[in-house]
């Protein structure tokens, strides 16, 4: 689809209502938002976080339970 001379093909213009979703989650603002937004709006919200050593993460654990807290169907973390 095109608008305004640009192409919006990598874009999501509609949910899927009743899709199931994957999203990869790093528990911030940008992610939380898009979880609690495509949950409001029908989809399922399936979130991935892998723990890759970041140092700015002292409670990993913590990142599956804000992902389920707005609204991820199921949030799943590897070590």
């Amino acid at each position: 689809q095109q608008r305004k001379g640009h192409l919006m093909s990598n874009i999501l213009l509609d949910l899927p209502k009743g899709d199931k979703i994957g999203l990869a989650f790093s528990g911030g603002l940008d992610t939380s938002v898009a979880v609690s937004w495509m949950t409001e709006n029908g989809a399922t919200v399936y979130t991935y976080t892998a723990d890759l050593g970041q140092v700015d993460e002292p409670a990993f654990d913590a990142v599956r339970e804000k992902a389920e807290k707005y609204g991820a169907g199921k949030a799943r973390t590897w070590d």
